[in-house]
């Protein structure tokens, strides 16, 4: 659990304030876009450091026809 000065969610909730519900709804809305923005960031950086992010997962063998 995270300790923050703001209302927490919990405090939100025993309020029963709608308004006061949908403002902490929006605030986490953001901070979840901004998270997301940052991990997109985080990935695009591990793409271009990682070499070996280019392991086929399957191997293929050319196959000639054969009379049996």
């Amino acid at each position: 659990m995270f300790w923050r000065k703001e209302n927490s969610v919990e405090q939100v909730i025993k309020s029963d304030n709608l308004e006061t519900i949908r403002t902490k709804r929006g605030q986490l809305v953001a901070e979840q876009e901004a998270i997301n923005d940052e991990i997109k960031l985080l990935d695009e950086r591990i793409k271009t450091l990682d070499t070996t992010k280019h392991v086929p997962l399957i191997t293929t063998f050319k196959a000639q026809a054969e009379v049996f």
